[in-house]
């Protein structure tokens, strides 16, 4: 169940009924003995042991307990990896009944959401929020999109968020999110609260949560600043679709992640315009355009950014074509950074690419694009073992 959820087939991941009586310690202390009977990729083949280790974390997610795993004296990078594919899956839809947001139950006339974003590679727009018009634009616009599966209804957040930002939108931050979004079975509104506001997505900037020298911060930038110095950097609107079926009953997650369609590809075109806004230059392109779910969106963000800082070194170099491009993965103090630099030159750079979560979705990205967009060769090296740390986000 734990792998069939990372790649979002065949499960329903809110059909797991818990008792509310359910301890803390003992789901930690049965997550103990699983894992202890050795790697992820061998325990998890048993379907039961799979099955108890989903349980215990679904229920743990629902208790806001998930902290209590990081605690775990034979927890592996390893074994977090997998916990860390599961958990990004399972936070992204909740059900909703009686306006309360309740997880993991099973009723006739429950509602479901899910979480998704809009990915936007190239933005380069003043200020944090967006004007109210675009908004209700952009949530028509997915509305149409959306009823093709299922009758919904869309919420989207009024303020941008930034890739510092998306590190710390973890499954604490998801719930919360979730909760602002009022259960409704009339029109809902279509901002989470309500007035625009130049404020960040989280209640302070990434630099005073995180602090100034923390890695993310100095190298993603700090959320106060936005738009200054390098403007076109990824950045994400955060939304919720509400429908009457589950997310993978309904064809949601399928859906945003390949539909062949040629109404998707207009609708994200149209959605690039009204982000450009009128004080778009002619000349100057719209932002290119993604819908994903949540978990993807961090990963995707940050192999976008890597992609752009990387091509901007190499270009800055006036490479003749005949080198090659060598990418070394290191860890430094539990995070997980490439050295990118041009075999023969003296001018190396160092990328953050956060964990071994990411890394996944990054090498399968990194290849291709490269090979068609720099006049360079390309050569990736192993990925050390040594230094890793724990990868189960910031639960």
């Amino acid at each position: 169940m734990m792998s069939d959820l990372h790649n979002h087939e065949g499960h329903d991941h809110h059909d797991h009924g818990h008792d509310e009586s359910d301890d803390p310690t003992e789901l930690v202390n049965s997550l103990t003995q699983i894992i202890d009977k050795g790697p992820p990729e061998v325990v998890l083949e048993n379907p039961a042991d799979d099955d108890i280790v989903s349980e215990a974390l679904a229920t743990l997610y629902e208790m806001d307990r998930l902290g209590e795993i990081a605690h775990i004296p034979t927890m592996t990078p390893d074994w977090s990896l997998a916990i860390r594919r599961f958990l990004e899956s399972y936070s992204e839809g909740v059900e909703l009944e009686g306006g309360l947001v309740q997880i993991g139950t099973q009723e006739e006339n429950s509602r479901f959401m899910y979480g998704f974003g809009i990915l936007l590679d190239g933005y380069s727009g003043s200020g944090a929020s967006l004007p109210s018009v675009v908004l209700e634009k952009i949530r028509g616009s997915l509305s149409s999109l959306f009823q093709l599966k299922s009758p919904s209804l869309v919420y989207v957040h009024p303020t941008m968020a930034t890739l510092s930002e998306l590190y710390l939108f973890s499954f604490e931050e998801r719930r919360e999110f979730f909760l602002e979004v009022p259960d409704s079975s009339g029109p809902i509104p279509f901002t989470l609260g309500g007035e625009e506001s130049d404020e960040g997505f989280l209640s302070a900037s990434t630099g005073t949560l995180l602090g100034e020298n923390h890695p993310v911060v100095q190298h993603f930038g700090d959320s106060a600043a936005m738009n200054s110095g390098e403007p076109g950097y990824p950045v994400v609107v955060l939304g919720a679709v509400i429908l009457d079926k589950s997310p993978l009953e309904g064809g949601i997650q399928e859906f945003l992640e390949g539909e062949d369609s040629g109404l998707f590809e207009s609708i994200l075109s149209e959605i690039g315009e009204m982000l450009s806004g009128a004080e778009r230059d002619e000349e100057e392109e719209s932002p290119s355009v993604s819908i994903l779910p949540w978990s993807l969106l961090l990963p995707m963000g940050v192999s976008l950014h890597f992609q752009q800082r990387v091509m901007e070194y190499v270009h800055r170099l006036s490479v003749s074509g005949k080198e090659t491009l060598e990418m070394v993965p290191f860890w430094e103090n539990g995070y997980l950074w490439i050295h990118a630099t041009v075999k023969g030159r003296q001018d190396g750079r160092d990328f953050l690419v956060v964990d071994e979560y990411i890394l996944e979705f990054l090498e399968d990205l990194i290849e291709p694009v490269f090979a068609e967009n720099l006049p360079l060769r390309l050569k990736w090296h192993p990925l050390p073992k040594e230094g890793r740390d724990l990868s189960l986000g910031l639960v």
